[in-house]
């Protein structure tokens, strides 16, 4: 058995990456606002979807943030006591059916934006088509994550008694 130093901890590397990449985000949706703002005078449906996805997003990104107190992002040998490694298993769960929610709502977004500037029946048929499947897919599969677990605390918790589908 190897021993386990703090180096072995991710979790400087998660909150980089999760602050890098929401500012990021950030940034360009500002950009964009700005732009809609100035030159068409107004906002679409498609850029308050997108709105509300970077908030969903930034809520799954704080998810995490926070799991990594109750030691997400750290090997399990050290995290003390063993049962917070259980909610960090729940809040990281919670952050992920954000996830599925706001990534739904982001590709709805970017099939508006490009329905907007269709110009043929079929190219808007067809992102009719893609949003639809979008929202539908990911929604179940937000859905499916919860419901597949019967009492859905065993999706995180192994310690609890119960059925868990789909693995």
């Amino acid at each position: 058995m190897t021993s386990t130093n703090e180096s072995d901890s991710a979790v400087t590397r998660l909150i980089i990456v999760f602050t890098v990449m929401a500012s990021l985000a950030g940034i360009t949706l500002g950009f964009r606002y700005y732009c809609k703002h100035r030159y068409a005078k107004q906002l679409g449906v498609d850029d308050l979807l997108l709105g509300i996805s970077f908030l969903i997003l930034s809520a799954a990104a704080i998810c995490a943030a926070v799991a990594t107190h109750y030691g997400f992002g750290y090997h399990i040998w050290t995290i003390h006591p063993p049962t917070q490694a259980i909610s960090a298993a729940r809040i990281v769960f919670i952050g992920g059916a954000f996830v599925f929610f706001g990534i739904a709502l982001a590709k709805t977004s970017i099939c508006l934006t490009l329905f907007n500037i269709a110009r043929k029946k079929w190219q808007r048929y067809a992102l009719v088509f893609v949003a639809a499947s979008v929202l539908v897919t990911k929604l179940l599969s937000g859905i499916f994550i919860f419901v597949s677990c019967s009492p859905v605390q065993k999706r995180w918790n192994p310690t609890v008694k119960g059925r868990l589908d789909g693995y």
